[in-house]
């Protein structure tokens, strides 16, 4: 199964956000409910641990002497965070993660596959309208790869 849709949820005066209920029962069902929460510029990314401990394998197989690897891990993994769902399916966002991709309360919570990411509403809404004006050439650009 995979992540996918998009969900409006607010985050509490604890900075805990409620995990899409179709997310948890992923999370539940085929993971162990721990996550990693990490930045993506201006965004949030939330992977299940086993997926991240996978992709950690594969940027720790590339040239360590490589600039933008070494530049990567800091900014990528210099600020994960590790977290359990907790039993009410909500999850909580350290301040510095929030303060790094501009949440504010109201938050996008979006699909993406294998993982999912949190988005301020207003970033989201922009973000989304760039590609949505984009998508015939998005859609070529797939084409092009063979899907």
């Amino acid at each position: 199964m995979e992540f996918i849709g998009r969900y409006r949820h607010r985050i509490d005066k604890k900075g805990r956000v409620s995990v899409p209920s179709a997310f948890r029962k992923i999370l539940t069902d085929e993971y162990d409910n721990r996550v990693i929460l990490t930045n993506n510029q201006n965004w949030l990314e939330v992977y299940p641990y086993q997926v991240f401990k996978l992709r950690k394998e594969r940027i720790k197989a590339l040239p360590p002497t490589l600039d933008v690897v070494e530049d990567y891990k800091l900014f990528h993994y210099g600020d994960a965070f590790e977290y359990e769902i907790d039993g009410l399916g909500r999850l909580f966002i350290p301040a510095y993660l929030r303060e790094e991709a501009h949440l504010g309360e109201e938050v996008i919570i979006a699909g993406g596959d294998e993982i999912f990411s949190i988005w301020d509403v207003a970033t989201f809404e922009q973000e989304h309208q760039r590609i949505k004006n984009n998508f015939s050439n998005i859609k070529k650009g797939i084409a092009q790869l063979g899907v």
